[in-house]
């Protein structure tokens, strides 16, 4: 009888784990998706800005290094977007 109540005890406590750990895991899932979408935001607002930015300048005023600052500006968040949302995706496949 005292095994049988032992064994259950243990079971239970086994199961208690498992939902604590599952939850916890869930909401540090929950926490870093939203900072991976805070920093997408972050990227895609300051791209905006540059396309405002190139945008204002008429191309007299323009100078050829100030294009290629902006080009090298706009790949780089390209790439910055690029690795965000591949987390993204990977935390949502994971799930």
């Amino acid at each position: 009888m005292k095994k049988k109540m032992y064994y259950n005890m243990r079971i239970k406590t086994v199961k208690r784990n498992t939902s604590t750990l599952l939850r916890k895991a869930r909401e540090a899932s929950g926490l870093a998706i939203a900072n991976v979408h805070a920093l997408i935001a972050q990227v895609v607002k300051e791209e905006r800005e540059l396309e405002r930015e190139e945008d204002e300048k008429t191309p007299l005023t323009r100078s050829p290094d100030f294009t290629a600052l902006v080009a090298q500006k706009k790949a780089k968040l390209r790439e910055a977007l690029t690795a965000q949302e591949a987390v993204v995706c990977f935390s949502f496949n994971v799930k």
